[in-house]
């Protein structure tokens, strides 16, 4: 298999670019103890090829692997979750008004982040659509299909969910293209170009999203970005690392300033609720606000909140879990895109334990032993 596509690949490369940036400082409050941060990317990739490894003693014999990888009759199940989408579209704008996107063009509409309810059913599903859509036989139909998912994603100016979904359908485009063909040099260099022509894009996209989301002066306010960096480096670069470098610098700040054994609770598992039954840790908040001077936009790695609940313990497991999981779907075409993307995007949150990420992983199961031809080949 290409080493694009590989769960060691992605997972490296998430952290060497978090790392890469972070090493740029162009935040005031960018953590500098480097050594610390090797430490702990190290400290995980221990336990991330722990998982790994341990993957090989799930694999079962019983089950046709091929008979899971994909499905046909795509189209009704399509429109069942889009009846759906539109239920919680139309809901939300009885409630709350014209989507945020809409401000655009004049209309008086809410700020995205109060905008709307029932986004964490909203996303997976507009997600997974985006995946099974790659099923369908009608071209007009598939492109009616991904026409409708991301114009929703924009009118909910979902910068991340739009993001992630897009590489969602681009890494399962390339993964079941090139996962079991032999390549020559040539080929491995197109695939290769187009790849780096992809990733242009989505910076390009995320740029001009972002930039439509909150303009310059509150970015630089927003995020603290030092009078040097301001200077130096342009609009385009800034952004790009601070998203990729604040939730690391985030994290570490947490992680050097508090215990490596806390007193342990459940916490950590909170992401896996829907918003409204979720709660913080009252502990966790109260050092969340005594290093708030250090900390930007809120955001925290994929550490944290196992971290934060469980000390190293946590750190051990989470690491041991994005192994295991990863390995194990790496063998299914249809689910390998949406833990790839939650390793690719690491570098942010914990997607694995997540509420849209489970929501999604189950919309994409449902489809494939219910609505599939394949269903049934279980020997």
């Amino acid at each position: 298999m290409l080493f694009l596509f590989k769960p060691y690949f992605i997972f490296i490369a998430s952290w060497f670019f978090s790392v890469l940036f972070l090493l740029f400082a162009v935040t005031e409050v960018s953590f500098d103890n480097y050594i610390l941060v090797v430490f702990v990317f190290l400290f995980s990739l221990s336990f991330f090829y722990v998982g790994a490894s341990s993957s090989r003693y799930l694999k079962s014999n019983k089950i046709d692997l091929n008979g899971l990888n994909g499905g046909e009759r795509c189209e009704s199940y399509i429109f069942i979750l889009l009846s759906f989408v539109f239920l919680i579209v139309c809901y939300n704008y009885y409630v709350f008004g014209p989507p945020p996107f809409l401000s655009h063009f004049g209309f008086k509409t809410l700020e995205y982040t109060v905008y709307g309810r029932f986004k964490g059913l909203l996303i997976p599903l507009l997600s997974a659509i985006a995946i099974i859509n790659f099923y369908t036989k009608s071209i007009y139909l598939k492109l009616f299909f991904w026409g409708v998912v991301y114009f929703i994603f924009l009118l909910y100016v979902l910068r991340g969910p739009i993001i992630i979904s897009l590489f969602q359908v681009t890494f399962f485009y390339f993964f079941t293209k090139y996962k079991y063909k032999k390549h020559d040099r040539n080929e491995y260099f197109r695939l290769l170009l187009k790849v780096s022509i992809v990733l242009f894009c989505f910076v390009l996209f995320f740029i001009v999203l972002g930039q439509n989301r909150s303009g310059f002066a509150h970015f630089y306010q927003h995020l603290k970005i030092t009078d040097a960096a301001k200077d130096l480096y342009p609009i385009s670069f800034l952004w790009i690392s601070t998203y990729l470098s604040t939730p690391l610098s985030n994290f570490m700040w947490y992680f050097d300033t508090y215990s490596f054994f806390p007193e342990y609770d459940f916490s950590f598992l909170s992401r896996i609720l829907p918003a409204f039954w979720a709660s913080e840790s009252s502990v966790i908040q109260n050092n969340l606000d005594s290093i708030s001077d250090y900390t930007v936009d809120n955001v925290s790695f994929y550490l944290f909140y196992w971290f934060s609940s469980l000390g190293l313990l946590g750190v051990a497991l989470v690491n041991v879990f994005y192994g295991l999981f990863s390995h194990i779907l790496l063998r299914f075409n249809i689910f390998y895109p949406l833990i790839a993307s939650c390793l690719m995007f690491l570098f942010f949150i914990d997607y694995v334990f997540y509420f849209s990420t489970i929501v999604e992983f189950f919309i994409l199961l449902i489809y494939v032993q219910v609505y599939s031809k394949f269903f049934g080949r279980i020997k």
